[in-house]
């Protein structure tokens, strides 16, 4: 599990700008049959006019896989995923993965992006590390919360296509 965290880590997304509507919905009609086994169906809602943004698409995809797989986990007795776009005030893009599943404690929601930390019984605890490097590397960042009536949100924010995406965490040194 180490070297794949390392290999997460190491690629650099290769950023194109992309409709994030149509990776979403391309994903969801991609796990639909994975779904359907589980009683589990998601639905994408998208408004009209969202700005394209610059993600790796397959770095993306792998992010909302997990999480949407850790959503399918979390309704054993089956539900519905809501997969929400919506533009962010800044001209990015946020993504809502939403389940009405059995939900997080409180004390395991501050933990759920720490690497190995799991609350599954044969979880690795490595794909909400993953899925936060990735979201990061394209300059966006993701929330997890407690939804109303039970279940889990996960919020993803992206950046609008021409802000800069590499983290701004003092990588440049200043000129001495």
């Amino acid at each position: 599990a180490e070297q794949y965290l390392d290999i997460a880590r190491r690629r650099e997304p290769q950023l194109e700008r992309e409709s994030l509507a149509a990776l979403v919905t391309e994903l969801a009609a991609f796990v639909r049959p994975e779904l359907e086994q589980s009683g589990v169906v998601a639905r994408v809602t998208v408004p009209e006019g969202l700005p394209e943004v610059l993600v790796d698409e397959a770095q993306l995809r792998q992010a909302l896989l997990n999480l949407v797989r850790n959503a399918r986990e979390a309704m054993p007795g089956g539900g519905e995923i809501q997969l929400l776009l919506a533009p962010t005030e800044a001209g990015g893009i946020s993504l809502v993965v939403e389940d009405a599943g059995v939900g997080i404690d409180d004390e395991a929601r501050a933990h759920v992006f720490d690497p190995f930390f799991t609350t599954k019984q044969r979880g690795t605890g490595i794909g909400l590390a993953v899925t936060r490097e990735i979201v990061e590397a394209h300059g966006g960042s993701i929330a997890c919360e407690a939804r109303e009536g039970g279940g889990t949100r996960f919020v993803i924010e992206l950046p609008r296509p021409d802000a800069d995406p590499r983290p701004q965490n003092g990588i440049s040194s200043p000129p001495s």
